[in-house]
C-alpha cells in the first residue's frame, strides 16, 4: 500500500498525470480509469489500467482511494520498464484461429442458436456472440514485475458446448506461439459422506 502525506492535495484523476515519473512510468504509459466506485464512508475508489503503446498491460491494475477530493491511499500494480513493440506480427484472425485449435469441439457456443440468442438477450445487443475477438495484450504468463518476461500477445476465449469447455488463449502476436490457456471452467471431484432419508451415512462424490 502507498501512503500520500497529509499534505498531498490533488485528487485522483490528477495522480498519474501530475507524478507518472514517480511511479516507474515512462511517457509509453498510460493509466485509464476502468471502474469508479464510492462507498458508504466516504470514500470514492478509483480503479486504473496500465497501458503500454495504447496497449492494456495484463494483471496491471491500480487503485487509487480518495476523499474529500483528496487522494489518500493507493494499492495495486504496475510494472515499469517496459520496452517492446506493440505492432502485431500476425494478424487477429490468425491467432483466433489458432486459439480455436486449441479446443476442439464438435459443437462450439457461437454455432448453437440458442446460446447465441441467449446471449444477446443478456446483453441487448443484437450483434453479441460468442465467435472468439482476439484483443492485443502485454502479457506475462507468470503475471511477474520484471518486464523483459512480457510478450505481445493476442488473448481471446474459446467456448465450446460439447464437449463443455471454456478458456482463455494468449497466442504470440509476433510468432503465433501459445503462450498460456486458462481453464475457465472448472472441474473437481471431493469424496464425502451424506446421511440418507433412512438416515444412514453413505459415502458420495461430491462435484
Amino acid at each position: 500500500w502507498l501512503k500520500f502525506k497529509p499534505s498531498f492535495s490533488q485528487p485522483a484523476f490528477k495522480v498519474f498525470l501530475s507524478n507518472k515519473a514517480l511511479f516507474g512510468l515512462s511517457n509509453a504509459d498510460d493509466m485509464k480509469v476502468i471502474r469508479k466506485e464510492s462507498d458508504q464512508f466516504g470514500f470514492t475508489h478509483y480503479r486504473y489500467q496500465q497501458y503500454y503503446l495504447g496497449v492494456p498491460v495484463e494483471g496491471a491494475v491500480y487503485l487509487l482511494h480518495e476523499k474529500n477530493g483528496k487522494t489518500n491511499t493507493g494499492n495495486g500494480k504496475l510494472v515499469t520498464g517496459l520496452n517492446l513493440s506493440a505492432n502485431p506480427a500476425i494478424t487477429a484472425s490468425d491467432a483466433t484461429q489458432k486459439a480455436i485449435a486449441q479446443v476442439p469441439a464438435e459443437v462450439y457456443a457461437w454455432q448453437d442458436s440458442q446460446s447465441e440468442q441467449l446471449l444477446k438477450g443478456i446483453r441487448k445487443n443484437p450483434d453479441a456472440t460468442y465467435y472468439p475477438a482476439a484483443q492485443l495484450v502485454v502479457f506475462d504468463k507468470t503475471f511477474s514485475n520484471n518486464p523483459s518476461n512480457y510478450k505481445l500477445a493476442w488473448k481471446t476465449e474459446v467456448y465450446s458446448l460439447k464437449p463443455l469447455a471454456r478458456k482463455q488463449i494468449y497466442i504470440d502476436a509476433n510468432t503465433g506461439e501459445v503462450l498460456h490457456s486458462i481453464n475457465m471452467i472448472i472441474h473437481t471431484e471431493v469424496p464425502g459422506t451424506a446421511v440418507t432419508c433412512a438416515n444412514e451415512t453413505q459415502a458420495v462424490a461430491i462435484d
